[in-house]
């Protein structure tokens, strides 16, 4: 349990941007996609573990950045597709 406290504190730090021209020198480490299933009532609460899922996802291949090129939710759940980078420096947030 400590270790997946540790990990979902450590995939906070991963930061999500909208346009890839904001990973501009950044190293491409390959396609994230985070889902939940959840929705309905909540699918703010859905929209979120597919976002932390992603995240996750990006952290495990050691992502800095997540580009979100397309999400989704509705009544069956969430889900969240990106490009994971490496960077080099920290860019400012944009999540």
């Amino acid at each position: 349990m400590i270790a997946g406290a540790a990990l979902a504190a450590q995939a906070t730090e991963i930061i999500i941007v909208k346009d890839e021209s904001s990973v501009a020198g950044c190293e491409y480490l390959g396609e994230v996609k985070g889902s939940s299933a959840w929705g309905g009532l909540v699918t703010n609460m859905a929209y979120n573990r597919a976002r932390d899922g992603l995240k996750k996802r990006a952290l495990a291949l050691g992502a800095t950045h997540v580009v979100l090129l397309d999400s989704s939710s509705g009544p069956m759940g969430s889900n969240t597709l990106g490009n994971a980078y490496k960077c080099p420096t920290r860019l400012p947030r944009a999540d």
